[in-house]
């Protein structure tokens, strides 16, 4: 923004900024709710919940905007970042190896491939997504305000559990 002030109007800054803001804020307080030593003993479980929570604390701060650019909301994100955030990071992984070894090359393409089908056969089915929503500039800056205030909520009621 110091550089080009423009960029607050572009939707995916805006996107970026709210689904960051919101894994920063939402996922700690989402994962306080269990407790450290379960998470320990429970390694596969903290890491689905892992993904769960980022996929929560980004869809909290980023569907009033989707709704209000794109008119519509994805029924099934947890899903489909259940299956992206994995696959993302092979493909990742696998991409800087095959800066050294290129033939690992069509490893990336090969999940790539299985990703995108996944998620076509997902957006593909029924009540995939909730189509025509419209909200009015008012109207998402009124959802906000309520998850800010569910942040603030649950921030203090957990607090407040552990003075006791």
């Amino acid at each position: 923004l110091l550089t080009d002030s423009s960029a607050l109007f572009d939707v995916g800054f805006q996107l970026s900024f709210m689904s960051m803001l919101g894994i920063l804020l939402f996922m700690p307080l989402m994962e306080s709710w269990f407790s450290p030593q379960w998470m320990m003993e429970h390694r596969i479980a903290r890491w689905l919940l892992s993904l769960s929570t980022v996929s929560v604390a980004a869809q909290m701060r980023t569907a009033p905007l989707i709704a209000y650019y794109f008119g519509r909301f994805s029924t099934w994100f947890l899903l489909t970042n259940l299956i992206v955030i994995p696959l993302v990071t092979l493909i990742l992984y696998t991409a800087i190896m095959a800066l050294v070894f290129p033939s690992i090359a069509i490893i990336s393409v090969s999940i790539a491939h299985v990703m995108n089908k996944a998620l076509d056969t997902i957006s593909t089915s029924p009540l995939a997504s909730v189509e025509g929503l419209h909200p009015s500039v008012l109207q998402v800056a009124i959802c906000y305000v309520v998850v800010a205030a569910v942040y603030v909520l649950l921030t203090y009621s957990r607090a407040s559990a552990r003075c006791r």
